[in-house]
């Protein structure tokens, strides 16, 4: 099988947890970081 490593920006952080927490659930992937980038609406 092959690897890849997928990098997903979202423009909320509720939206972003929900879609990591389905990806787990229903596909044979790991999360490997999870954070915010640029926190606020300064960037």
């Amino acid at each position: 099988m092959t690897q890849a490593i997928g990098i997903l920006e979202l423009t909320s952080i509720a939206r972003g947890m929900e879609l990591g927490d389905v990806m787990l659930k229903s596909a044979n992937v790991q999360l490997l970081l999870c954070r915010t980038l640029c926190p606020g609406n300064s960037c």
